[in-house]
């Protein structure tokens, strides 16, 4: 996997294009993968986790640029104000195997700083992003006093838990197919927009990543999906167009 090491640029919090973002932003509590839109909190909540944000620079990524890496120790909780970004572990021989998917408005990288330790695995960006990095200080002071805010990243932990139990039956259970199936489903009811087909400029290595396999199984499978008009591809991008979500739903296994 190739490992960017762009400079980032940091847009002042107190800037007037800052202020603005910063006040149409909406927070998602989601799962890592596959279920979002669980923002049933309190307003008070809402208001603070939104005034932390506004007061905190925002990291402008490239695409496949580290956030953060294993074994590091976290300096705060991350959270997607634009672009995509996967949390991934790597095996000692090298391979990838992607944990977690985040999109806009969602947060990251708390279960280390929930549970005081290094990360356990690494972040990094899918495409283009902007990231807002809120202080460990400031996000436990607010954990601390609104009971509301630390009982959903609570749940939101649990919710990371089940998934993990889930992802590893599939892996040790499933095909080939249904697992590429499940993949692109996955990624489908992440990042589709209302109303659009979804499609996804994803690299066959970060989608093999997902899945578990090699990325020439994954390039095979992908073409058999292709022909039985389950997806289409571009040819120049690469560009995966998901043209038939109920068929890979329903796959058998």
């Amino acid at each position: 996997m190739t490992n960017n090491t762009a400079t980032r640029t940091h847009l002042k919090g107190n800037s007037n294009e800052q202020k603005n973002k910063s006040k149409v932003i909406k927070i998602d509590f989601s799962k890592s993968r596959t279920t979002y839109n669980e923002s049933v909190i309190s307003e008070n909540g809402i208001n603070d986790l939104q005034k932390l944000s506004a007061k905190r620079d925002v990291m402008v990524c490239k695409k496949n640029e580290n956030v953060y890496k294993a074994n590091s120790y976290p300096k705060g909780i991350y959270f997607v104000m634009k672009g995509k970004v996967k949390t991934y572990k790597t095996h000692e021989r090298g391979k990838e195997f992607i944990t977690g998917l985040h999109k806009e408005e969602n947060f990251f990288g708390y279960p280390a700083l929930l549970d005081g330790g290094q990360y356990t695995d690494s972040a990094m960006t899918l495409e283009d992003s902007e990231i807002c990095l809120i202080p460990k200080e400031d996000f436990f002071e607010l954990v601390y006093k609104n009971s509301e805010v630390s009982r959903k990243f609570t749940k939101m932990l649990l919710d990371n838990l089940r998934e993990k139990e889930e992802q590893i039956i599939k892996l040790a259970y499933n095909s080939v197919r249904k697992r590429v199936a499940d993949a692109l489903v996955t990624l489908s009811n992440c990042y589709k927009k209302d109303g659009e087909q979804f499609s996804m400029n994803i690299s066959r290595q970060d989608l093999a990543s997902i899945v578990g396999i090699a990325p020439e199984t994954t390039i095979r499978t992908l073409s058999d999906f292709k022909d039985e008009g389950l997806v289409d591809i571009k040819t120049r991008g690469g560009i995966i167009f998901v043209t038939q979500y109920d068929k890979l739903t329903q796959m058998r296994n």
